[in-house]
């Protein structure tokens, strides 16, 4: 071979250790398997911890830092799995934590949402939706029925209005007034006509001891200057009093009440026309009337 020879190294065969279990349970120390060193730094690999401390199982280094993967932890400690060092920091994914730390990667599970409050806040809209929506419409049609009763939507409607002649002249004023104003009643335009005719003369057409047509027939209202006329129709015809008699005015010995009249020919809309009527006499307007008439307002 030469002036030297190769002398070659006669590795020393393996001697098993004897365990040594002087310190009890084995598993309280991590047990590391199988290292390989690739740079710098060693690495560890498929490593079982069963106790407190962390398992590091196949792992590698690829720079001056080492990578753990594929590990398992069933302690208090978190678990790094399948991790890959790219540089100076480990960069760490698809790890489970099934102790007191969270888990890191795809198996940590999502939060989810719950939909209660989701729910509650929909019907919560649908509710004022529903609510704005019904005051709109009742709205329009309270907005609508105002328009056509201002437009006389049923067209024009007469009542007749029987007086003593002492009463002629301020309900005569208070009508032409509220003609002129086209009032409305019921949705029709309410025509006022005066008549002044002596009580005794209404009285015997109403009771039928003359003729009806001998006052024009039935006429919506009848105002005598006493009581004591409408006694006696009461008495006689309760059934052509429509409403109970109000006084508009009064004198020594008078007292001139207004009296709603019912029957054949006066409508439902007549007998409306007429009470708005007796109402409308009553007002400070109307009563100025009356006491310029040498009468006594009420």
């Amino acid at each position: 071979m030469g002036r030297h020879s190769r002398v070659e190294d006669d590795p020393a065969p393996f001697r098993p250790q004897p365990r040594d279990t002087r310190f009890g349970d084995t598993d309280v120390h991590p047990a590391v398997g199988r290292p390989t060193d690739t740079g710098s730094h060693r690495v560890v690999g498929r490593s079982t911890d069963t106790g407190s401390h962390r398992v590091v199982g196949r792992s590698t280094g690829t720079g001056s830092h080492r990578v753990v993967g594929s590990a398992t932890g069933t302690g208090s400690h978190r678990v790094v799995g399948d991790a890959y060092d790219t540089g100076s920091f480990r960069v760490a994914g698809r790890s489970t934590d099934t102790g007191s730390h969270r888990a890191i990667g795809k198996a940590a599970g999502r939060r989810k949402i719950a939909k209660w409050p989701i729910a509650c806040v929909v019907l919560a809209a649908l509710l004022v939706l529903g609510w704005l929506g019904w005051g709109w419409a009742d709205g329009v049609l309270n907005s609508r029925a105002e328009a056509e009763a201002t437009n006389c939507a049923e067209g024009d409607a007469a009542i007749r209005v029987v007086v003593t002649p002492s009463a002629e002249k301020p309900v005569a004023a208070a009508a032409n007034r509220w003609n002129q104003a086209r009032t409305v009643v019921h949705s029709h335009c309410i025509n006022i006509r005066v008549e002044a005719m002596p009580s005794e003369r209404v009285l015997n057409a109403l009771t039928g001891r003359s003729n009806l047509d001998a006052i024009g027939g039935l006429p919506a209202a009848w105002l005598p200057e006493a009581s004591w006329w409408v006694g006696e129709l009461t008495t006689a015809k309760p059934e052509l009093v429509g409403s109970r008699p109000e006084s508009v005015a009064s004198a020594r010995s008078a007292d001139y009440p207004y009296l709603g009249l019912a029957g054949k020919g006066v409508d439902d809309v007549q007998q409306r026309a007429a009470q708005a009527f007796r109402d409308y006499l009553k007002q400070p307007a109307q009563q100025a009337d009356f006491v310029s008439a040498g009468l006594k307002a009420t």
